[in-house]
């Protein structure tokens, strides 16, 4: 996270607050009703914290480019401008030509992305809208994305 929070230029004094805040953090749990010794949080941010979307969208940001800036992941073109995704807070549509061979080189970017920043992908709210793909291919699609074809797609933004 720090890596990124520099490459972003979000100056000095953000980074050292940041890191007053999570360098040092610690817990303690109660299990049946017995609580445990203090022990060092390594990962994570607080929950509830207002830091923590702008921190989650920060090193999402990471993925982003990377995936951006892949050239074997083939986005749709209009004009000179080629398009490979759309975010809003948490949510990711990918728009992708060929999904047959670009579509296992993202998901490798974001299973490289998930173990570095301990995120999963949610593979049963995850679907796939495909055009121009024989039957076949799209069974040969699912099984080779472990996602779900589906025909149509409702996503609302309030």
């Amino acid at each position: 996270m720090k890596q990124q929070i520099y490459l972003m230029n979000f100056g000095r004094k953000f980074s050292k607050m940041l890191n007053l805040i999570y360098a040092t953090q610690t817990a303690r749990i109660m299990i049946n009703g017995e609580i445990t010794n203090t022990f060092e949080i390594k990962k994570g941010v607080r929950q509830g914290c207002p830091l923590s979307p702008l921190l989650f969208i920060t090193i999402l940001e990471t993925l982003l480019d990377r995936i951006r800036s892949n050239k074997e992941i083939k986005g749709t073109k209009i004009k000179t401008q080629e398009y490979k995704l759309q975010t809003f807070a948490d949510d990711l549509v990918f728009v992708i030509e060929d999904p047959l061979n670009t579509g296992p080189i993202l998901l490798d970017e974001i299973d490289k992305f998930s173990k570095l920043a301990g995120l999963k992908i949610n593979k049963d709210k995850t679907k796939m809208l495909v055009k121009n793909l024989t039957k076949d291919k799209q069974k040969n699609l699912e099984d080779q994305m472990g996602l779900q074809i589906v025909n149509t797609i409702i996503h609302l933004y309030i």
